[in-house]
């Protein structure tokens, strides 16, 4: 199988224009003309489209029909003496706050900021990454999931339409595109396959974690969307585990019922201003 990104339409090499840009990526992700391949996670979120369309349950996100899932939150970050971004995590915000840590806590509530933007004095420095998985948890994240499979040699992987790809590869605007309904919005994402190459995957869109993630036996599934401050994952319930007990993620188990949304953590209360 191909093991490059091909947006020439040649089938056995890479294109020019991609080799000069990414000399390095000409042997692992291949843009894939059949979309078929993400169906079965079209459908399965389609089946959520009767709830309650003003809440974001996590089923409009993550396929349901797994045995266990996964809530990552991604960690805010801030500078040390040396200039290096320190992760933090989500309940040593809610700690300084005086908020309770639970599984659907909302981090405007724990971090007391009324708008996404924060004043930029808080202890806790920068907010989590929206719509992207910080690499450091990615590959953390990749090294776990990659046991749980029977094709560890090939995945899929969907990267969200609105990164400017087709900006700076044109070909891609002749390609057709991934469309999944989540009740609240579409998402249109560009359909890759390739090796579970975390390092090079990252770096194909302005060093963006892939929006969704799977592979080919479907043994697992992560999904980052482009609004959201955490990711969620489904597999079986011995790769959940290993991904929840692991030291480095800030995880906790959900279901796809879960709203980890604004208005579902009525634990904590509104941030002050709010």
């Amino acid at each position: 199988m191909p093991r490059w990104i091909n947006l020439s339409g040649e089938p056995d090499k890479p294109s020019a224009s991609f080799l000069q840009a990414f000399p390095w990526g000409q042997d692992w992700l291949e843009l894939v003309p059949d979309l078929s391949e993400a169906d079965w996670i079209v459908e399965r979120i389609r089946r959520w489209l009767n709830k309650n369309k003003q809440a974001r349950y996590s089923g409009f996100y993550i396929p349901d029909g797994f045995d266990a899932y996964a809530r990552l939150l991604h960690p805010a970050d801030r500078l040390n003496d040396s200039g290096e971004h320190i992760p933090v995590r989500w309940a040593e915000i809610a700690a300084r706050n005086g908020r309770t840590v639970h599984p659907w806590m909302n981090f405007r509530r724990i971090a007391n900021i009324a708008q996404w933007n924060p004043s930029g004095h808080e202890e806790w420095g920068n907010p989590p990454n929206e719509g992207s998985l910080p690499s450091a948890q990615s590959q953390v994240l990749a090294g776990l999931v990659q046991e749980f499979t029977e094709s560890p040699d090939l995945h899929y992987f969907c990267f969200w339409d609105g990164y400017g790809q087709e900006d700076f590869f044109p070909a891609l605007r002749r390609r057709p595109k991934v469309h999944i309904d989540i009740g609240v919005d579409i998402r249109n994402y560009f359909l890759f396959r390739g090796c579970l190459d975390y390092g090079m995957v990252e770096k194909a869109f302005q060093h963006k974690s892939p929006s969704i993630w799977w592979p080919a036996d479907r043994a697992w599934c992560i999904i980052t969307d482009v609004d959201a401050m955490e990711t969620w994952i489904g597999g079986s319930a011995a790769c959940i585990e290993r991904v929840l007990n692991h030291p480095q993620l800030e995880t906790f188990p959900i279901t796809p019922d879960t709203r980890p949304d604004y208005g579902q953590d009525t634990i904590n209360p509104p941030p002050a201003g709010a």
